[in-house]
């Protein structure tokens, strides 16, 4: 399956893919890559997919740039009925660039977005706003729902002749209101939302460590950093290439590079190294300056199966380790 042009990460549900790309949102069959449907978005070819494309009850949402403007977009995945489009700026276009307005998390039937105008949640299906109880600037760093919360690291109002402080502001998934107006963090382990995932009733940070090792940290007890893949070397590592995000699928967590999958589980299990055969590897330098262009693999969990990505197009299918 060939996905081109400034695309968007794809969404699956069911036998469907959907995903963005050169202006035009289309639906695949995951079968054989047959394009289902397919809507022009009007933005052209130089359009780019920003914040998340994000799937819920059944619908896909995406944001999509161009210019000054930036613009979410709803579509039935099944039927590929373009449901509705919001756009997310009104004034401050300048912060467009920077990508600063998008979607960040579905829940409760919303789309809980990033607008000029503040923290906003679209209904799913009519795309009617409703806004959200964040102080300060109305604007969240980084969004974490779990367990019913919507957790929004924002920047508390600045105190008479001070600066504002960074605090995780507590909301009820349903209302949109704050319920801890302190901004504790003492949920989140004092991490705030940024870097959290929610998993198995509590939450964990799986991220670099300041060596270049993978590390998972439970926010709960034992709060114990344990490691998820050694530090690379530098005869591995492939000169400016990206590394991707480390991420938990189901109870484990784990990092993909471009010669093997590092794998962790959470209930303090022993961690492992498996090949994945067909991998490309990591290229040494080739004299030109194309590293800039070249993305981090990709990992996609399906069906007890994932799925990897890699930046020359090669893509590897392998069973989730028990």
């Amino acid at each position: 399956m060939h996905i081109p042009g400034n695309g968007s990460a794809p969404l699956i549900q069911g036998d469907t893919v959907v995903s963005a790309e050169a202006g035009m949102v289309r639906g695949r069959s995951a079968a054989d890559g047959e394009v289902r449907w397919e809507h022009d978005t009007g933005l052209g070819r130089e359009a780019e997919s920003v914040g998340k494309a994000l799937l819920g009850d059944g619908i896909a949402f995406f944001t999509l740039r161009f210019g000054s403007s930036a613009t979410v977009y709803a579509y039935d995945v099944r039927t590929g009925k373009h449901l509705w489009k919001r756009s997310l700026v009104s004034h401050d276009a300048p912060l467009v660039a920077f990508g600063m307005y998008g979607a960040d998390a579905f829940t409760e039937g919303r789309l809980i977005t990033r607008t000029d105008g503040g923290m906003t949640a679209f209904d799913a299906r009519t795309g009617e706003p409703t806004p959200m109880g964040v102080p300060g600037n109305g604007l969240c760093g980084a969004v974490l729902v779990n367990n019913g919360y919507i957790y929004c690291d924002t920047e508390k109002p600045a105190k008479a002749g001070g600066t504002g402080e960074e605090i995780t502001v507590k909301l009820d998934a349903v209302t949109l209101q704050s319920v801890d107006e302190d901004g504790s963090r003492t949920v989140l382990g004092g991490n705030g939302a940024k870097d959290a995932v929610p998993a198995y009733g509590t939450t964990y940070s799986v991220r670099f460590g300041a060596d270049g090792r993978v590390e998972l940290t439970p926010h709960g007890p034992p709060h114990k950093t344990r490691t998820v893949a050694p530090p690379r070397k530098e005869a591995e590592s492939g000169r400016g290439f990206p590394s991707m995000n480390p991420v938990i699928v189901g109870n484990t967590a784990m990092f993909v590079d471009n010669r093997h999958l590092y794998t962790l589980p959470l209930d303090r299990g022993e961690r492992a190294r498996h090949e994945i055969d067909g991998g490309p590897g990591d290229r040494g330098p080739t004299g030109l300056y194309s590293e800039h262009l070249v993305w981090a693999p990709q990992v996609i969990s399906l069906g007890g199966a994932l799925f990897v990505i890699f930046h020359d197009g090669t893509v590897r299918s392998m069973k989730l380790p028990a």
